[in-house]
């Protein structure tokens, strides 16, 4: 499907989204960024480019967090991902809405997701684990290694979250988790589309 997404969209299909993806979490994360781009045949400047044209793909004007940037909807990410492998009410309080799940080969053991809200707009758009394959073991922050969790596993094990600042793609926020030795303290962590990034002592607490 991603194949014939890409011929449809100029060259851009799951390739590219992917790639997009990568070159926003590439200044946190640059290791596994390399890992990745060196699996999909890719450059850094590749990763820059499908970003690029995937802040200008969109078919809803004025959400776009860039300037002259255009806000995904749910038709879009059809057109670029295909079919979802599932689309199902949201479980996490967005009563009614369907989310729509799709598969990225990067992440096999995660899922795509965006929430569809009423006009066509996606929201909540981030990397969840998908069904079937089990959490990593959260037990102290030490355990929180960068892309080995998604936000809602670190908010489940550690919760309650404080936004600190970030939206849309990229954003930081703070808690409260055990070290090696069980001492307490507050941290900050990066997630980008909903995947862990790194983790900090808060000072701020």
């Amino acid at each position: 499907m991603g194949d014939d997404a890409a011929v449809r969209n100029g060259g851009f299909g799951v390739r590219e989204f992917q790639l997009a993806l990568l070159d926003r979490m590439h200044d946190e994360t640059p290791e596994q960024c390399e890992a990745a781009l060196r699996s999909l045949r890719a450059t850094r400047a590749d990763a820059a480019e499908a970003e690029e044209r995937r802040l200008q793909m969109g078919t809803h004007p004025g959400l776009g967090s860039v300037a002259g940037s255009r806000h995904w909807g749910i038709a879009d990410y059809l057109a670029v991902l295909g079919d979802p492998v599932s689309r199902e009410p949201h479980d996490r309080g967005a009563t009614g809405l369907p989310v729509l799940r799709w598969d990225l080969p990067l992440w096999p053991d995660l899922w795509f997701e965006a929430l569809e809200v009423p006009d066509g707009f996606a929201l909540n758009c981030r990397l969840t684990r998908r069904a079937g394959v089990f959490p990593p073991r959260l037990d102290m922050v030490e355990d929180l290694r960068p892309w080995s969790c998604v936000y809602e596993e670190v908010e489940r094990r550690f919760g309650p979250m404080e936004h600190v600042d970030g939206m849309s793609a990229v954003w930081t926020s703070a808690f409260t988790a055990p070290d090696s030795a069980g001492r307490p303290g507050r941290y900050a962590a990066a997630f980008t589309w909903g995947l862990l990034q790194s983790v900090w002592v808060n000072d701020r607490a």
